[in-house]
């Protein structure tokens, strides 16, 4: 099953992917990562220790879905919500 390394399977649940971060600037400590965890498992992602949940976050910000600042502030890029609308 295809997941977050694809880009095709990305886009298609870009809009779920957006939902699930905040809308303004956090600190990552301050994200409830066992609901995000969770969505991510409801969506597919079968991620299974911190690491592995590290890097389906760098994946987020690699695809342009999560946006970071500062290294530990993180939200979901907006110009992409007003794209899916």
């Amino acid at each position: 099953m295809l997941t977050l390394g694809d880009h095709t399977w990305v886009w298609e649940h870009r809009r779920e992917l957006l939902e699930m971060l905040p809308e303004t600037w956090t600190h990552i400590q301050n994200l409830n990562g066992l609901a995000l965890g969770f969505e991510l498992k409801l969506l597919g992602v079968d991620w299974r220790t911190d690491d592995e949940f590290g890097l389906c976050m760098m994946v987020l910000e690699r695809f342009g879905i999560m946006l970071r600042q500062d290294g530990y502030l993180v939200k979901r890029n907006p110009r992409l919500v007003r794209a899916v609308g």
